[in-house]
């Protein structure tokens, strides 16, 4: 096998996972990872979406001995020479790893998994984050109180840092206002990074009036 051949094949591999892992983190409200954690989540994405896929098209062809799809041992076609992975399989895994994206954002915020473990009674707890790291999973459109500029972001917030104590905010769409709730600009994107204990951050309600019109912030 030359290097070209493994190059070509190594991409049809992690193209699913690519795919998966980019949608996956469209829907989530993407924290910091080191790269190496985000490639492994491509590498994983892109072997369970291929082994998914294989046993779906084994499905189907219980039934319909014509489909012209067949599964294929991936880790045999990367292996070996003179092989090719068949598109009509690399397609099938791109659509099962789109729908993994989707399966597993609808567990996160539905929070499976701990209330699978409530249900068996291994655990009492909720869940496993900190507060930090699911405060912005019912709503993404946040005040944020700066204690060292004294001004006021109004805005969504889209990335965000780990639990570290130097916490950095991305803001989309922000309205800025000062320490007298006047209105100082607009911004498309603001980038804030401060001390955990430098600012607070609040919810208000969607109907409220003065999210609505997006007008002086009540200090």
């Amino acid at each position: 096998m030359d290097f070209f051949e493994f190059l070509q094949k190594f991409f049809l591999l992690l193209l699913p996972g690519t795919l998966g892992t980019y949608l996956f983190n469209l829907l989530n409200i993407h924290k910091e990872e080191h790269y190496y954690f985000e490639f492994l989540k491509i590498v994983i994405f892109s072997f369970t979406s291929y082994l998914l896929s294989d046993f779906l098209i084994s499905i189907i062809k219980l039934f319909v001995p014509s489909f012209i799809c067949s599964p294929i041992d991936i880790i045999h076609q990367i292996a070996s020479a003179n092989t090719t992975i068949p598109t009509s399989n690399v397609v099938w895994a791109i659509v099962v790893s789109l729908l993994l994206a989707c399966l597993f954002t609808k567990a996160i915020y539905q929070n499976w998994l701990f209330k699978l473990a409530n249900f068996l009674n291994l655990t009492g707890r909720i869940d496993n984050q900190t507060v930090w790291e699911h405060f912005f999973d019912d709503n993404d459109i946040v005040i944020l109180r700066d204690s060292v500029t004294k001004n006021t972001y109004y805005g969504k917030v889209y990335s965000y840092s780990d639990n570290s104590p130097n916490r950095e905010i991305c803001f989309s769409d922000v309205y800025v206002y000062d320490q007298y709730s006047e209105f100082l600009y607009h911004a498309q994107k603001l980038y804030l990074s401060r001390a955990h204990n430098k600012f607070t951050i609040e919810m208000q309600d969607e109907n409220d009036t003065t999210n609505q019109n997006k007008g002086v912030i009540k200090s």
